[in-house]
């Protein structure tokens, strides 16, 4: 029973705006963020318009994701998207955190991310490993993202702003079960 639930990764999905990065967070902070690794990103702001978002690691990195401003021809909307901050700081933290860490957290997978295939790879990678996984992904349809909530390490829970502060009471109870049956290195 615990090696599958070591198995798993729970992925957060819902509207935008609907709290899949604060409920991360939260998660984060009862966990402790010393046993966490990975990176979530956060909007950026000027006066109350959004402008862009920034991708932020655990141990304190952090770099543009995405601006109006940017100059980069990956659009996603209004936004260019600056992959070279999410391959070389991003994947930096997953792979940091697949070798020292208890759990990895990625926030998001989405339209930004998969424009790089080198993000995509790493998924695919982190979902053939053995350490708990935890994220979020676009509730949108599309054929890679449908393969990755359909994965069978995927447990995919769907926040509302109605169910999201028990989702995220379960997701701390099923994790801090996991970390003490866990039999990966703690650090001190």
């Amino acid at each position: 029973m615990m090696a599958q639930q070591m198995s798993k990764a729970y992925l957060l999905t819902g509207k935008p705006r609907v709290g899949k990065t604060t409920a991360i967070k939260k998660i984060i902070d009862a966990l402790g963020v010393e046993r966490c690794g990975g990176f979530y990103t956060e909007e950026v702001h000027v006066q109350e318009s959004r402008v862009g978002f920034r991708l932020v690691t655990l141990d304190g990195r952090h770099g543009m994701l995405a601006h109006v401003n940017s100059k980069s021809p990956i659009r996603v909307g209004r936004y260019g998207v600056n992959l070279d901050c999410l391959e070389s700081i991003g994947l930096a933290a997953l792979y940091e955190a697949m070798a020292t860490k208890d759990l990895i957290v990625f926030d998001e997978i989405g339209p930004m991310e998969m424009y790089s295939e080198q993000f995509k790879r790493t998924i695919m990678e982190l979902l053939n490993n053995s350490r708990p996984l935890l994220g979020t992904i676009a509730l949108k349809s599309d054929p890679w993202l449908d393969a990755i909530k359909q994965h069978e390490r995927v447990e995919l829970y769907t926040l509302t702003l109605d169910n999201r502060n028990s989702v995220v009471d379960k997701l701390i109870r099923r994790l801090n079960s996991v970390r003490q049956g866990s039999v990966l290195k703690k650090s001190p």
